[in-house]
């Protein structure tokens, strides 16, 4: 009797292409995002870095008060939330954000306004 034709392999997917700062884009990152809501994405990482441009006015590499007090005040959290994200984020304490720091922020606003998750105490 004839043999049924063999299954053919299924398709490798493709390899994974390093994201722009370097880190790939695979399964470990989405199932760490599932363990812990407050995951920093490569995505939203690239979204902040481009708001970050924006606001860098001195071209210095920093976003100062004036300018962040600006920007975070759109997320129509309270003063007082957005004091303990700055107190957070700003390490070493010198009153201005480089580009990790802003990402925190605008990462831990994003957090608390848009998805609903309790301001933590404290960064991991």
């Amino acid at each position: 009797a004839p043999q049924p034709p063999a299954a053919a392999p299924a398709p490798m997917p493709p390899p994974q292409q390093p994201s722009q700062n370097g880190e790939s884009n695979n399964l470990s990152s989405s199932v760490l995002a599932a363990q812990d809501p407050y995951a920093l994405m490569p995505h939203e990482a690239s979204r902040y870095g481009s708001i970050f441009e924006q606001y860098n006015v001195k071209g210095d590499g920093y976003v100062y008060g004036k300018e962040a007090v600006e920007l975070f005040s759109r997320s129509g959290m309270d003063k007082a939330d957005l004091g303990k994200i700055w107190t957070m984020v700003d390490r070493p304490v010198d009153n201005r954000l480089d580009k990790l720091e802003f990402a925190m922020a605008m990462h831990l606003i994003v957090c608390v306004s848009k998805k609903g998750l309790p301001l933590p105490p404290g960064l991991p």
